[in-house]
């Protein structure tokens, strides 16, 4: 079992947060797992991205070309990487901004008030892990659990931000099932 998934967006959005917590997540479940991160000089507002792979087996390489699943944080940021999804691939994208889907008619996209939901708990720096929590819920690829016990550990020192990432990421677990 190999699954890859890119995290795209912009700096300052939690696109490296996310993925470096479903990287270590997946440790949980999956004996290999790598998060690389890619961002530009211009940490706030520059192109960011990361590409987490999970596997049962050693990981060659850490370049991916044809990820399984999209996780858009800026919807902006579709275009320029839709041609890095497989065919039948996954889109998960903040519905925020989003005039356009795909380019593309052969993969699926689901978009997720991500911005709008975490602006209700109180902070719209959460959006990220509303997003995957959706991710989760639809590709089902670790236990929720699993990046529950990641949030509290990473978080554990900050209560009010284990408790709003924590709100995030349960809502965006709910969304997909409505």
């Amino acid at each position: 079992m190999k699954h890859s998934v890119i995290i795209a967006g912009l700096g300052g959005q939690g696109v490296l947060t996310a993925g470096e917590v479903l990287a270590r997540a997946s440790l949980a479940k999956y004996e290999h797992a790598l998060w690389f991160p890619l961002y530009t000089t211009v940490m706030r507002g520059g192109p960011a991205e990361c590409t987490v792979v999970i596997s049962d087996q050693k990981i060659p390489c850490q370049i991916i070309t044809d990820a399984d699943v999209l996780m858009i944080t800026e919807s902006s940021q579709l275009n320029p990487f839709e041609g890095r999804l497989k065919t039948g691939g996954t889109i998960v994208i903040e519905k925020t901004g989003l005039k356009e889907g795909p380019a593309r008619d052969d993969v699926h996209i689901w978009p997720v008030p991500g911005v709008e939901t975490a602006s209700v708990i109180g902070d719209t720096q959460a959006a990220n892990l509303v997003l995957l929590g959706a991710y989760l819920a639809i590709t089902k690829i670790i236990p929720p659990e699993a990046v529950l016990n990641e949030l509290e550990s990473r978080f554990s020192l900050n209560t009010e931000k284990l408790s709003i990432n924590t709100e995030a990421f349960k809502r965006g677990l709910r969304f997909i099932g409505q």
